[in-house]
């Protein structure tokens, strides 16, 4: 189902995985490293959460909130005997919700004034842009 937000900069659409009874839920696949990680730490990494806090506050904006998300982490790259499902579940968080929109405020800010949007690495590089889910959306494209 689609969903979206308004910033007072511009407005960002997303697609969430699914409702049941109510829940957002959304499946995410993760490397063993990445899975390990969230289930040691408890919690899913925080982009994860950034999008799930944009998909709560989109939905409550929409007049149609919930009462939390729960995603669903497989380990894609599990080993036989190892754990292949994690669930985390995420409460709406106010503040959370105004970080994620404050970020999405200052990239479309930055895209309006033809500033490029900072990045956390000076060039694209195989390491650590290469291991990114978001390495062709922060450097304009394919390699």
């Amino acid at each position: 189902a689609p969903c979206g937000a308004t910033t007072p900069a511009g407005a960002i659409g997303g697609h969430i995985d699914g409702l049941i009874g109510g829940v957002l839920v959304d499946f995410k696949s993760s490397s063993e490293y990445g899975f390990n990680r969230a289930l040691k730490a408890g919690a899913v990494e925080w982009s994860i959460e950034a999008q799930m806090q944009a998909y709560m506050a989109a939905m409550a904006d929409e007049g149609s909130p919930v009462p939390y998300a729960k995603v669903a982490l497989v380990n894609k790259g599990a080993a036989k005997g190892k754990p292949v499902l994690a669930e985390f579940d995420i409460a709406p968080d106010a503040t959370k919700q105004a970080r994620v929109r404050e970020m999405w405020r200052a990239v479309f800010e930055a895209r309006a004034s033809g500033v490029e949007v900072p990045r956390p690495y000076p060039k694209r590089e195989r390491f650590p842009c290469g291991y990114c889910d978001h390495e062709n959306t922060c450097w304009g494209g394919p390699r």
